[in-house]
């Protein structure tokens, strides 16, 4: 089975492509995407979703000044929790959106991403463009194929990545 992890600069739609595959991807699917707020401080959460990508949980609040120190034990507790329900749910594909530096020492959470990733349940997930230890060993598995995402071919890649997951 696929496991594909989207990449690329800020912005350029990285999300965007994988809401729009959760909304036409005929099975069941679970995961979590991290989103930001924007209120008087940056806060950021991990949220869990269903199929229709809305938030039903929203587990952690960062409320620091940038740059932002990780609290690991959000991910270890809340997004161990997420992993694992989809696990015993056992869907046609998990999201995980987005792998980034705040899981740095998120050890326990690290194994279940790749738990996850030796599963039989295609991952369609995000991968931040930064070096890491913990992202570092995601790159260099050979059962997870990395698609760099610009504004020239944003377009396209909606309907290739559900080819590839809907084929393989």
């Amino acid at each position: 089975m696929p496991n594909i992890l989207l990449t690329g600069n800020k912005q350029v739609g990285k999300s965007t492509i994988i809401n729009k595959i959760i909304e036409d991807y005929p099975g069941g699917v679970c995961g979590f995407k991290t989103v930001m707020k924007q209120t008087p401080r940056r806060q950021f959460f991990i949220s869990e979703f269903q199929k229709s990508a809305a938030i039903i949980a929203n587990s952690v609040e960062r409320t620091r000044s940038y740059p932002l120190p990780p609290i690991s034990s959000t991910f270890d507790n809340e997004g161990a929790t997420i992993l694992k329900r989809c696990f015993i749910q056992s869907p046609e594909l998990i999201i995980m959106d987005e792998l980034g530096l705040f899981e740095n020492r998120a050890f326990y959470f690290q194994k279940l991403v790749h738990k996850g990733l030796n599963s039989d349940i295609p991952i369609l997930g995000v991968l931040k463009d930064k070096p890491s230890r913990f992202l570092n060993s995601i790159r260099d598995r050979e059962d997870v194929e990395i698609i760099r995402v610009s504004e020239e071919n944003r377009n396209q890649l909606v309907k290739i990545v559900m080819s590839k997951l809907l084929t393989d």
